[in-house]
């Protein structure tokens, strides 16, 4: 059987759309667990050891300036990379599980628009980068599920995906 094809004696798939508010939801606790995974890095590059350097102004006059020691640089650089260690475990559960950690606990998933099966590791980094499209004029993408009949943003559109509810 040809991929995409559906035979006319199975029914297609229904599906209780999630809303607006939970997908919301999943994207606050995604952005805490991102925030909780770039932040000690930026913090101990911020508040870490020190050293004072005379800098140079524009007119040529000195003043102290306070740069961070190699060590406060390697740590926090380590730090940061957990960070992105963070967000690649974020994307691939994503991509494993149908949803993020976030989707997971609010009680959605993402599955493909046509039969609702799980959508691969490429439809869902195209739908992340197609998210970006729905920011654009004033992040009306991702209002648009508030009057869609499908509940759809612009990057689910373009994916051919819908967010729907597992509870």
């Amino acid at each position: 059987m040809p991929p995409g094809y559906v035979p006319y004696s199975q029914a297609l798939p229904t599906f209780r759309y999630a809303g607006w508010w939970s997908r919301v939801g999943a994207f606050l606790l995604d952005g805490a667990v991102l925030v909780a995974c770039y932040m000690p890095g930026f913090l101990y590059l911020d508040s870490g050891p020190s050293a004072e350097t005379a800098c140079v102004t524009d007119d040529g006059g000195l003043v102290r300036c306070t740069e961070p020691t190699g060590a406060t640089m390697a740590i926090g650089m380590i730090l940061i990379l957990a960070g992105i260690v963070g967000f690649l475990v974020l994307y691939c559960t994503m991509a494993s599980r149908a949803g993020s950690i976030g989707h997971r606990a609010v009680g959605i998933r993402i599955v493909d628009a046509r039969t609702g099966d799980r959508v691969g590791a490429w439809r869902i980094f195209g739908r992340r980068v197609a998210s970006y499209l729905s920011s654009l004029p004033c992040y009306l993408g991702f209002l648009w599920p508030l009057w869609d009949q499908r509940k759809q943003t612009w990057h689910d559109m373009i994916a051919k995906t819908v967010v729907v509810r597992t509870r």
